[in-house]
């Protein structure tokens, strides 16, 4: 067993061919070194029989271990940074951001019931997160995890069209790409401060590769048209979606602001997963499958 025999494994299912047409489109974009530490790690792990993984999901496990052990310099954001001051902002679930960052102790919340906040709450975070935030907090929580952001101007977009409700949070959903929020969840805006924007040391972002993503249908790595931000796929119709960058934890201040998106109350995805990888920049196919191994057998070396 080798990585030879890991790239044909993981090319088994329309799933895998994404995840190595996604590492073929970023090996400009993550340092030598580091790719060459990864695929050792993928080779040493497939050649060992005591340790059996799913040949897709090793790609994240090894990114997570690493992240665990290296919090400081590990997988994770490797490629060039963005630098063009470009206002962010992160979408989630509310009823995550009450449980992970509200501090129900100075705020007397009632644990939480189904899929959504109560209103009265909702009104009080939207107002100001001023004495309602957990102390010393980040986002995200964990100090090994990733923050994901899109543009603050491309949910501005959508807002002018949709007031917050079912169909601004089906748009805000099908455009950044999020297949895992298929259901009823409410979800909430999380706006940066237009302090903490690029140029900034306080959070630098950077457009995912391989490395940052959770292997999946429409994980495809690309970057947005006459940007140096990543794009996703648009979950309607397979097409490029919206931007997206990554960053290390960064603490979450009164600073940042929270705003309603809605509940996605609609899924008419048309998910055609072969269209998905065909459509990168750098597809792995079955004519190229031999060159392909060889180029990473080289860059391992």
């Amino acid at each position: 067993m080798s990585l030879r025999d890991w790239c044909r494994e993981v090319a088994g299912d329309n799933r895998g061919r994404l995840a190595l047409s996604n590492l073929l489109h970023d090996i400009p974009h993550v340092p030598a070194e580091k790719l060459r530490t990864f695929l050792r790690r993928i080779h040493d792990i497939w050649s060992n029989p005591a340790e059996r993984y799913d040949a897709v999901e090793l790609v994240r496990h090894v990114a997570q271990t690493e992240a665990e052990a290296n919090p400081e310099d590990n997988f994770y954001c490797l490629a060039q940074p963005i630098s063009d001051g470009t206002q962010c902002s992160h979408i989630m679930p509310s009823t995550e951001f009450e449980t992970g960052y509200v501090d129900r102790a100075r705020n007397s919340t009632r644990r939480i019931r189904g899929r959504r906040i109560r209103p009265i709450l909702m009104r009080r975070l939207v107002l100001n997160l001023d004495g309602m935030l957990k102390p010393n907090i980040t986002i995200p929580l964990e100090p090994e995890g990733l923050g994901w952001v899109t543009h603050t101007a491309e949910i501005d977009r959508l807002r002018r069209r949709h007031a917050p409700g079912g169909e601004l949070a089906n748009e805000v959903r099908d455009g950044l790409g999020l297949l895992h929020r298929w259901d009823e969840w409410e979800l909430v805006e999380i706006r940066y401060p237009s302090s903490l924007t690029n140029p900034s040391p306080g959070c630098v972002l950077a457009p995912p590769t391989f490395l940052d993503s959770t292997p999946s249908l429409v994980s495809r790595s690309g970057r947005y048209p006459g940007t140096g931000w990543g794009c996703t796929v648009n979950l309607q119709d397979m097409g490029n979606g919206s931007p997206e960058a990554v960053h290390h934890p960064i603490p979450i201040t009164a600073d940042f602001t929270l705003h309603e998106v809605g509940a996605p109350n609609r899924i008419q995805w048309g998910i055609v997963p072969q269209t998905v990888w065909e459509a990168s920049s750098h597809p792995w196919i079955d004519q190229d499958e031999e060159s392909n191994i060889e180029m990473l057998e080289r860059l391992m070396r």
